[in-house]
């Protein structure tokens, strides 16, 4: 895990995406790494909602990723 941690760059949210700031994880992967990534939203008028979705990281070039 901290391994997995030092290679993680946390980078400020994008404010169009993401209204009430934060950060987001970039970090650079092989190909066909099984994920499963969740991300909880406040919703107005809702309250909490939990997104999950699963998929494949794919192998992109450095130059690509940067």
């Amino acid at each position: 895990a901290d391994a997995c941690l030092a290679a993680t760059e946390w980078c400020p949210a994008i404010h169009e995406y993401f209204r009430g700031g934060g950060y987001s994880s970039r970090f650079l992967t092989e190909g066909g790494v099984p994920f499963t990534m969740t991300r909880v939203n406040i919703i107005k008028g809702l309250g909490p909602v939990l997104q999950i979705a699963e998929g494949w990281s794919v192998e992109l070039p450095k130059d690509v990723h940067d």
